[in-house]
């Protein structure tokens, strides 16, 4: 039988389970819940996943403009937020997700192109006022942002190892089905046909698509938070 060379996305999944194979390894060494945990996160990774979304939750297009909101903030709600910047050719993606529930929650959307620099600032501050908490955006060669926003937000440099971490953090979430979404058609696509190539630190990297990033982004934010707490 001729075996079929798996698609790259295929490829970044098993990439994905080795980097959690060795997690749930190192966990053998602490406290029996933490195995628990992560036995249990293993047995999950059993179901693959591109875009862990719920059609209960609602089915968009995600096209210029249009903005996606699932829930509006509610007082017990607990959020962050992140942003990637498309300042030319790219997108400007703002995700926001509430984490005070399991799985957590992708509540608010938004994609767009082509807006003037101080608009794509102005829309990160209105997401944060009417979902405060922690934020977090693209600040590669973006230093300017900082004197522009109202609200504190953390500035990401993705660069180097800092970008694959984070990169792999999100992606481990969506396997391990740590958080749920509305269908959301070119979030979907951008995830589903993320070449491995985004992982490089070399020559090779490949542009990290805007959705991505933002959602990466937003997880960091998310992670944060939790460990701001404690």
């Amino acid at each position: 039988m001729r075996n079929i060379p798996k698609s790259p996305f295929d490829l970044l999944l098993d990439q994905i389970r080795q980097v959690v194979r060795e997690e749930i390894a190192a966990a053998k060494d602490h406290a029996p819940t933490e195995l628990l945990e992560a036995e249990e996160l293993a047995e999950r990774l059993k179901v693959p996943v591109s875009w862990v979304y719920k059609k209960t939750l609602g089915e968009f297009e995600g096209g210029n403009g249009e903005y996606i909101e699932i829930e509006p903030p509610l007082p017990e709600g607990e959020y962050a937020t992140g942003a990637d910047w498309g300042v030319r050719k790219d997108w400007t993606v703002i995700v926001t997700i509430r984490y005070d529930i399991r799985p957590a929650r992708i509540v608010a959307f938004q994609r767009f192109q082509r807006r003037p620099v101080t608009d794509l600032f102005n829309r990160l501050d209105a997401r944060l006022d009417r979902y405060p908490g922690n934020g977090c955006h693209d600040g590669t060669g973006m230093d300017i942002i900082g004197g522009l926003l109202k609200n504190d937000a953390e500035s990401f440099k993705f660069t180097g190892q800092n970008r694959s971490e984070l990169i792999t953090k999100w992606i481990c979430a969506i396997e391990a089905m740590d958080v749920e979404a509305p269908l959301i058609k070119t979030a979907y696509s951008e995830h589903k046909f993320m070449s491995n190539e985004v992982f490089s630190t070399g020559e090779k990297q490949e542009h990290l698509p805007d959705t991505v990033a933002a959602c990466a982004l937003a997880w960091h934010a998310r992670n944060q938070s939790r460990v701001s707490v404690l």
